[in-house]
Parts: structure tokens; sequence; C-alpha cells
């Protein structure tokens, strides 16, 4: 099996994995190196192809994985990203920056920016808080899962929705079990008034009554989980029981799950043990920017008191897409994501602020 499918069939989180795999100074690769790494086969330039995959097949080997990974037999890309870096003095000076434009920089729902995808999905994500839908939102890291997320919370404190958000705060989600659930559900609709019973028929009991007092008295309840792709077999199974979970005809609870690349390899049709919950849990992809990357700059420029035109030249916005974009064969590989985007363009002020450009340009993007 290639690295994916065994990472999926062993229940190993990238986390687990990134935690095992190191970098020369002894520190471990970060899990956003591992990702692109596990989806793309992209190697950081300056590493060791084969040390990095003999570090991987020793790591898995520890955590009780007795095959071996089927590496590609080609040889693999490389795409180097430019390292993280904050934006120096000499860049806010130079362009006249009183703050990053990507740090700290959704504080409203006005700071989101929200291209026609984006808005679809939003507006999935509250048809499943209103009616009790069940859906998964994947993207990869630094896709902007977490900032529709939050916006969806914050639309519905704003427009007063009658909504009780029940978010588990197990860190760990590959921990999450079904009776850490329960107690969060009981927690949340009862806003902490109800002690949870001991044994799971009398939680379960509990939970029934909460959720169809709650919806009697004109309450919504949805369950989001961040971080889904971790969540075991057994507990996505669970999930699609408490799910139709039923007052009469009216269901009362919608489910959110929000992960990465990996929960779609286990929301498989492919995946037999989960094929119930695959056909009731609609999947809803998050793209790259793409098209959408000068609009997403002029929002978080504007947002940050300066127009685009000032400090992009007419070239940059294609400059930037070239630098992030690639051809896989016949495939072209987009990593226009807005943690990608953000952090590329920081770069570029930077360099473009060293070299005395007056404005960042196409070539500033390609010399990074």
């Amino acid at each position: 099996m290639n690295l994916a499918a065994i990472l999926t069939a062993y229940g190993i989180s990238q986390p687990q994995l990134a935690a095992g795999v190191m970098k020369s100074d002894g520190k471990p690769y970060s899990t956003a190196a591992i990702n692109r790494i596990v989806r793309h086969g992209e190697y950081p330039k300056s590493a060791d192809r084969d040390a990095i995959r003999a570090q991987i097949q020793d790591r898995l080997a520890a955590l009780g994985v007795t095959e071996t990974v089927a590496w590609p037999t080609e040889k693999t890309n490389t795409w180097e990203y430019p390292e993280m870096q904050a934006l120096t003095q000499q860049a806010r000076q130079a362009f006249g920056l009183f703050r990053s434009p990507f740090v700290d920089d959704v504080q409203t729902r006005e700071d989101v920016y929200l291209s026609d995808e984006q808005r679809y999905i939003r507006q999935n994500m509250l048809f499943a808080a209103k009616q009790s839908g069940f859906i998964a939102i994947i993207g990869e890291s630094g896709a902007g899962k977490t900032t529709l997320k939050r916006d969806l919370i914050e639309g519905i404190k704003q427009e007063n929705e009658s909504v009780i958000i029940i978010q588990p705060q197990s860190i760990d989600k590959t921990r999450l079990t079904v009776a850490h659930l329960c107690d969060a559900i009981i927690e949340d609709v009862s806003q902490g008034t109800a002690t949870p019973r001991r044994t799971m028929e009398a939680k379960a009991r509990q939970i029934q009554r909460l959720l169809t007092d709650s919806s009697r008295a004109g309450n919504k309840h949805c369950l989001i989980i961040d971080e889904a792709h971790d969540l075991t077999i057994a507990m996505l199974k669970y999930l699609k029981r408490f799910w139709e979970l039923e007052d009469g005809m009216r269901r009362l609870l919608g489910i959110v799950l929000i992960g990465q690349p990996e929960l779609k390899l286990k929301l498989s049709e492919r995946n037999a043990d989960l094929r119930e919950v695959v056909r009731r849990c609609e999947q809803i992809e998050l793209q790259p920017l793409n098209a959408y990357v000068e609009d997403y700059l002029k929002h978080k420029f504007k947002r940050a008191g300066k127009d685009y035109g000032e400090i992009f030249a007419a070239d940059a916005a294609s400059g930037l897409t070239q630098r992030l974009t690639r051809q896989n064969g016949k495939q072209t590989v987009s990593m226009l994501y807005p943690l990608v985007v953000n952090n590329t363009v920081i770069c570029a002020l930077n360099e473009a602020a060293k070299l005395g450009y007056r404005q960042v340009t196409a070539d500033i993007f390609n010399a990074i």
C-alpha cells in the first residue's frame, strides 16, 4: 500500500507520523511538510528523500505497521516553499503597512474573504446547522476550514439563530470516544446544568431527552468536529447513530465534520466499514484560490488599510500563481491555499523592500 493508504488503514494521524521524522537539526518535520509528502509526494528540496523515507518506515514500524510502504518508482517531485517569515520593519516602512495583513487578520465576519465557492460552502454549513444535515468539509492544511467554522459560529450568534453549537474539546481526536461525545452533548445542550449519567444506556436516554426537550423549545443543535480526519472508524460509525436521533419526523442533531484529505479517504465508498456513513454524509472539498487569488489579496490589503495597486504590479498575481502551481504529468497541481499564499506574499514583500522595489512584481515571486 502507499503511505496515505497505510495511515488510513492503521488509524495513524499525520501528527503521530511527524513526531518521529526528524530534520538534520534534530527537530521534527512540521505536520504541513508531512502532509505534502503523504498527499503529493513533495519533499523539502534541501532534504535527503531516502533518509526521510527510511525514518517514515521506522516510525510506522514503531506504531505497529508491519507492511512496507510502496513508494513511487518514478522520481518524486520536489517543491520548495518560501520559509515562513514575519513582515520586516523595512517592508512595513517601504509599503506603509502598520500591521501584517495576515496576522490576527480575522476579527469580524467582514474580515473573512469569501469566493463564490466559499459562499456555497458557508451556506451548506449553515443549512446543516439549521436543518440537521450531515456534511464533511474537506481541505488541505491552510485551505481556510477553521476560518469558515469561526464564520459559521459567529454568524449564528450575530443573527440570533436558535442553534446550539456542540464542540467536543478533546485535543487529540484519535482518542475521542463515544463517552466523550455523549458528555459534550449533555454539557452543551444543558448549558452545564445536567450531570452526565454513568452508564452508556443512561447517557443515551439522557441525550435523547435533552435534545427532544430543547428542540420542542425551538432550538436546533449542531455538532461540529474539527480535525475529523483523526476520528477512528468506530467513532465515524457512532456519528451516524447520533445523527439518526429523532423526535417524530424531525431530526434532533446536525453534524459538520471538518478535516484534511485523509477524511476523504476514510469516507470512501471503497471503505466497506463506513458505507452507511458515506451514503448519508455529503462531502464538500475546499479548492485552492486559483482565479480568486487577486481578489483575495485585494480584500486582505483593503482590510489592512492599503490599496492593492499601490503594492502589487499588474503582473504580480500571475507571478504568484505561477510560483505556486506546477504540472505533474497531465495534472495541474495548485497550492494557492490561503496559508501558503499568505506566507509567500510576506516573503515577497520582504524581498521587494530589501531590493528597493516600489512594488511586488512577478519577478519577485519567481525569485523567492
